[in-house]
């Protein structure tokens, strides 16, 4: 799993090591839970290289979309960070161990 963002951008320590660790899982065919990924990336694919683990590229996107708020209304229980950004690493956290199960997608 990599870490999550903290703003450093590709010229931070974080974005490097993430890298390290990316790198390892291709060259050893680990899996990979790709949680950096998962932040810099809004769903219609803009990336944001500079972006944190508060996802403030979540509220701008939300602001034009219809987002799921769930359990986490007002972002109080979703940690460091904004719902819609939970939202979209349990998606994927659920679609990989899916994946790990058996199914085929």
């Amino acid at each position: 799993m990599t870490g999550h963002l903290d703003g450093g951008g590709p010229e931070g320590n974080l974005y490097a090591r993430n890298n390290q660790i990316r790198d390892y899982c291709r060259d050893n065919a680990k899996i990979l839970f790709d949680f950096a990924d998962i932040e810099s990336y809004d769903p219609d694919g803009e990336y944001y290289p500079e972006e944190s683990d508060w996802c403030y590229w979540c509220e701008t996107w939300c602001a034009t979309h219809d987002c799921p708020t769930g359990d986490c209304v007002d972002d109080e229980g979703c940690a460091h960070s904004v719902c819609f950004n939970c939202y979209q690493k349990g998606r994927a956290f659920w679609w990989m161990m899916a994946r790990l199960a058996g199914w085929d997608g």
